[in-house]
């Protein structure tokens, strides 16, 4: 999900290929593309979006290893590629610390990275890296196009095992199968390349999360609420502190597979998709 500058909710439907408009909620069963709710279609695997501050949209197609331009919505075999050739794009953002866009990969089954995409480009040499090997958890059947089954599925088993989110002048980023979240310093030159190095420069930030999903920041309180896809529940994270979380408080729990928080314009609602049921949930009352 992702709110643009105008005020619409969009919504990816990863295996029907489409983004909704679902500012107004409502049963987005049996759609057809020519809905006024559809904002763009034919569409191969999109994962998430980044809002540009010149208005630009740019959509992450996991399956088609490529961003496109979707500002003006539509048939998404017709918009303009931004980058392509990328490995299971999934997670994309804009910073406005570095005025810079950035996406994880995954160029194996087992590790992703995130790469700087500012300038778009066709090579993957084209775009310098953030952070390196950063462990994917186990994928899980489904969420794959109808073409890929009974026999092709595994190629396509690219879930946010690790998810970035700009906060402040950093990017947290979220490594699944270790429950972990980490800070990127994305202004420093000697910065840490590795997940590894990060840890050992002391940049967790926290641990004994529930396999993290999607996660966001809340500029009016300062944490980070992260989903926890299997524990069913939403999670908040100090970003400047460093520590253990297994037996936090959850702010939300018993959602079905939420895998994306997002806040509405004034940071008082939180949204959160729940991808076991189809459904995006709307929540207040949700501090901690």
């Amino acid at each position: 999900m992702e709110w643009t500058h105008d005020g619409r909710l969009l919504v990816a439907e990863r295996t029907n290929g489409r983004l909704v408009d679902a500012t107004e909620g409502g049963d987005f069963g049996g759609l057809s593309d020519d809905d006024d709710r559809v904002f763009a279609h034919g569409m191969e695997g999109p994962s998430s979006m980044a809002m540009l501050p010149d208005g630009r949209i740019l959509a992450n197609e996991c399956w088609a290893g490529r961003i496109v331009d979707i500002t003006d919505g539509g048939n998404a075999a017709e918009a303009e590629p931004f980058a392509t050739n990328l490995a299971g794009p999934y997670s994309i953002l804009y910073h406005d610390a570095t005025d810079s866009v950035y996406t994880t990969v995954s160029p194996s089954s087992r590790r992703s990275r995130i790469i700087d995409v500012t300038g778009g480009g066709d090579e993957p040499d084209d775009h310098p890296v953030l952070v390196d090997d950063i462990l994917v958890r186990d994928k899980f059947p489904g969420m794959t196009p109808r073409s890929a089954w009974p026999d092709n599925w595994e190629g396509h088993q690219i879930d946010c095992g690790s998810w970035a989110v700009p906060v402040e002048n950093d990017v947290l980023y979220s490594v699944g199968p270790l429950g972990q979240m980490v800070r990127a310093d994305i202004t420093a030159e000697d910065s840490p390349t590795t997940h590894a190095e990060h840890l050992d420069a002391e940049r967790l930030v926290a641990r004994g999360l529930n396999r993290v999903g999607g996660s966001v920041y809340n500029r009016s309180d300062g944490l980070v609420y992260a989903a926890e896809p299997f524990n069913g529940s939403v999670v908040a994270v100090d970003p400047t502190g460093n520590r253990q979380y297994r037996f936090d408080p959850r702010v939300v729990e018993g959602l079905v597979l939420p895998t994306c928080v997002r806040f509405g314009p004034d940071n008082e609602q939180m949204y959160v998709c729940g991808r076991g049921e189809g459904v995006v949930y709307k929540i207040s009352n949700f501090r901690p």
